[in-house]
């Protein structure tokens, strides 16, 4: 068996730290708004929304755990990383639909706001698919001189490029196998770009709402929601009163205020 050089040890234990970091924010965070969660969620009727919410909230803290459960063998390496990969993807489905609704919510026209939602999830899944097809393609090894687990890559060096998983050996238990190749990026981008130009111009343009979302810099990033901002955009609660709230009112104040009195 081959013995780790001075800096694979360092290089592992710096990445070690850096994902146990991970975990402790995540569950921190979890916990920090789990009353929040309680509130918004558990007390209320279950919905679509509440259901795709609590989804996020779970994925960002299984999917760093994943990453440093120690492995002991093939088995527990095949297992480790196919858990972490399914977590991953099922992420990557959880912020796709969020960006789609969030364009949903705020547009008035029912035809366009179907077109631009669709497009906006499909670009911001190719990203899975681009993975999955990466994933299909790799074998993991598990290396027992260095205690973790090697993935290999049957894709050439030029489709693989940039990739967490390539065909050199890494003790990487833990990395990610995400694609980062033009393939995947580029309709990521233009995923985010869409998204952004219609936030901006359908929040721009109508008072209806009171106020817009912002994307993640990082499409891939999984962040805890704002509470309030999801009950208002998600549950589609307009700003503006009801009609006819405002036409009773204009009543109100068109009547003489003798008779404003006699009715109260």
């Amino acid at each position: 068996m081959s013995q780790l050089s001075a800096a694979d040890v360092y290089a592992r234990l710096v990445n070690d730290y850096i994902a146990h970091c991970q975990v402790a924010l995540a569950v921190y965070e979890y916990l920090v708004t789990i009353d929040q969660e309680i509130s918004m969620v558990w007390k209320r009727k279950i919905t679509a929304a509440s259901v795709l919410l609590l989804a996020s909230r779970s994925l960002m803290v299984l999917d760093p755990i994943f990453e440093v459960i120690p492995v002991s063998s093939q088995a527990s390496c095949q297992a480790g990383l196919f858990l972490s990969d399914i977590t991953f993807a099922f992420n990557q489905i959880v912020v796709a639909l969020f960006s789609a609704l969030r364009v949903y919510a705020i547009s008035q026209q029912v035809q366009k706001k179907k077109i631009i939602s669709g497009l906006v999830f499909g670009l911001s899944i190719i990203p899975l698919a681009t993975n999955i097809f990466n994933w299909s393609r790799t074998t993991i090894v598990w290396q027992p001189d260095s205690g973790g687990c090697a993935v290999m890559s049957a894709l050439s060096e030029d489709l693989n490029n940039r990739a967490a998983a390539d065909e050199k050996q890494r003790d990487c238990h833990g990395c990610r196998r995400r694609g980062h190749d033009m393939g995947e990026f580029v309709p990521a981008f233009s995923g985010d770009a869409t998204l952004e130009a219609a936030l901006f111009h359908y929040g721009r343009t109508t008072p209806r709402w009171n106020t817009v979302l912002h994307s993640p810099p990082c499409y891939q990033c999984s962040t805890v929601p704002d509470f309030q901002h999801v009950e208002q955009h998600i549950k589609l609660r307009p700003a503006l009163p009801p009609v006819h709230a405002l036409r009773t009112r204009t009543a109100l104040h068109a009547q003489p205020a003798a008779a404003q009195r006699a009715r109260r």
